[in-house]
């Protein structure tokens, strides 16, 4: 079962602290909220522990450093779906969250009676 470490992260952005000092520890199948004012830090708390902004050793997926983890197996550990993609507004929200199968079914799969059950199980 995968973990994800938080080890002491701290942001500023523009001067301004968004997030200070946290440290959580989360395993697999637990489901957490995330809640704060507009322009709190919540997105770029989420592309942190994504691996998409780097925070050398604050984030460990099962006790290994985000940034020591290759993009492809971080791909099949930890998925990101932001609310906003611009440049995809024909996508449905079952071909949107089926992007996050690319990793494990490849770029060539169709959404198909498997995948659709497979969606609806995570």
């Amino acid at each position: 079962m995968t973990s994800l470490k938080i080890n002491n992260l701290s942001v500023t952005q523009n001067k301004e602290i968004l997030i200070k000092d946290i440290n959580a520890n989360f395993k697999g199948g637990d489901i957490i909220a995330l809640v704060g004012d507009n322009g709190s830090g919540k997105t770029t708390f989420l592309k942190i522990l994504a691996g998409l902004i780097h925070t050398k050793n604050r984030v460990l997926i099962n006790n290994c450093p985000i940034e020591d983890i290759s993009f492809h197996k971080r791909s099949q550990l930890i998925t990101l779906l932001l609310q906003d993609s611009y440049n995809q507004t024909y996508c449905s929200a079952e071909s949107r969250i089926s992007h996050g199968l690319i990793p494990t079914l490849g770029f060539n799969f169709f959404i198909d009676d498997h995948v659709k059950s497979t969606i609806r199980s995570t």
